[in-house]
């Protein structure tokens, strides 16, 4: 009696078969098939090789056939050939980054010798011909070379404005840094007007700047005098 009850209970087989068919298509049952995609592209790369090399190697079976001295001379021929193209790549990569080299050098250089006087005196003859934009670069320019100057350290060639903003951007000149690179931004890169108010606004960027390189200079003298104070006792 009590498996004919049990047996009353179950469901009918078509119902449980159609139960894990359902349960076995739900998506976290489902197995993705590993990607294919690697050996595709290497049965492509080396279907591409076979069609460039493929004709190369049947000339050179024939001329194996026909005469193994002059299979064994192309094979010789060729392997120099490719000598002389990794000798010749190796040597054009030498000398294009000696010459990045002491491109980057003569750049750094010339940067080191460039008079921030003179550069502000050119941002005056610009700004007095109405080129306001041409001055305020200028003028951000001498800034720069008179930080480096003070800081007795060059500015990473190629530092972009906005890398300069963030290194400098607990210091004291960081608003007047950014006063310099916002208006280049919107007045140079952005092609708005530069008015006389932006030029003026620069100026007053250069003043805070002036101060700040005058106080590094201030702290330098003030570390070098104990030094030669004890050097006279």
């Amino acid at each position: 009696m009590a498996e004919l009850s049990i047996n009353q209970a179950l469901p009918p087989p078509d119902a449980i078969r159609q139960t894990v068919r359902e349960v076995v298509a739900r998506p976290e049952f489902q197995v993705e098939s590993p990607s294919t995609l690697p050996f595709d592209l290497l049965r492509f790369i080396s279907r591409i090789l076979q069609a460039i090399f493929g004709p190369l190697q049947r000339f050179a079976e024939r001329v194996f056939d026909f005469s193994p001295l002059l299979g064994w001379l192309m094979v010789v021929g060729m392997v120099l050939i490719v000598v002389a193209l990794m000798t010749h790549i190796v040597y054009t990569f030498r000398v294009a980054l000696a010459r990045r080299v002491e491109t980057i050098s003569g750049l750094s250089k010339s940067r080191r010798t460039m008079d921030p006087a003179r550069l502000e005196a050119d941002a005056e003859t610009a700004a007095a011909r109405g080129d306001f934009i041409g001055a305020v670069r200028l003028v951000f320019r001498s800034c720069l070379v008179r930080l480096e100057a003070a800081e007795d350290r060059a500015l990473r060639l190629g530092l972009t404005n906005r890398e300069l903003l963030r290194r400098y951007q607990s210091a004291p000149l960081a608003e007047a840094l950014r006063i310099f690179v916002d208006t280049i931004d919107a007045k140079w890169y952005g092609h708005a007007l530069c008015d006389a108010g932006d030029y003026e606004a620069c100026l007053q960027a250069q003043r805070v700047v002036h101060r700040h390189v005058g106080e590094i200079a201030a702290s330098k003298c003030e570390t070098r005098k104990p030094k030669t104070e004890t050097k006279s006792r």
